[in-house]
């Protein structure tokens, strides 16, 4: 792919990821002039060639250093992506939503999706997220239900691409909140109004990966009943 096609690539993914307000905050579209004017000031030096990378570096690191670990993977993720992703390529991602808020997850989701139908390529996700689920329709998801040693693989029930996401949680993942055991410890702190911070730290970090998605489905499903 030519360098001015990736180029407009890029762009457009930056501008779909500034649907993320703290995204668009950063102003990381000014990468590419910044970009432009170190060629323009630096002729000599191969664009290819550490001295010049490492002088990049140094003109964008302000911008870079606004970001979060969640807003640098994205970054990295989609321009890394348009470098690579050429025709028919697939793309395997395995829970995006682990370092992501929901808000930039769905602006990634998005990005990506536009990128590789751009491409004519596929990506495939692992996902315990309803966030993943809310952007993607039923016709291209499966799940995958496992009983010891016994795998089974069916289509939602529901239809999933904006689909609320307390109905996501209990019809696709059977999240039903139970009045015994972690869910209900889990519940109590969801209902004292307290964020996914704050009860993580409550706990000392103690929480495992289902127990974190449990609690990040129920925080979504308070929420979003303040919203409506």
């Amino acid at each position: 792919m030519r360098v001015d096609r990736k180029r407009q690539l890029w762009l457009e993914a930056i501008k779909k990821l500034s649907s993320d307000e703290n995204f668009s905050n950063m102003e990381l579209i000014s990468l590419i002039s910044k970009y432009e004017e170190l060629r323009r000031n630096e002729p000599q030096i191969q664009v290819d060639d550490d001295k010049f990378t490492k002088l990049f570096y140094d003109n964008i690191q302000k911008y870079l250093l606004r970001m979060s670990s969640g807003h640098a993977i994205v970054l990295f993720t989609i321009t890394r992506l348009v470098d690579v992703v050429g025709e028919k390529s697939l793309v395997l991602f395995d829970e995006p939503e682990v370092h992501l808020h929901p808000p930039l997850l769905s602006a990634f989701l998005r990005t990506l999706s536009d990128l590789l139908d751009a491409r004519n390529g596929v990506a495939i996700i692992a996902t315990h997220s309803p966030v993943v689920l809310q952007e993607v329709p039923k016709s291209c998801m499966w799940k995958v239900l496992r009983s010891r040693e016994a795998i089974n693989i069916i289509r939602p029930d529901i239809e999933t691409f904006g689909e609320n996401l307390g109905v996501l949680t209990r019809e696709v993942f059977l999240l039903e909140v139970t009045n015994s055991g972690y869910h209900h410890l889990l519940s109590q702190s969801v209902d004292s109004e307290l964020s996914y911070e704050t009860i993580l730290k409550n706990y000392n970090g103690q929480i495992g990966l289902e127990g974190r998605t449990v609690l990040k489905a129920m925080i979504m499903n308070r929420d979003e009943g303040k919203v409506q």
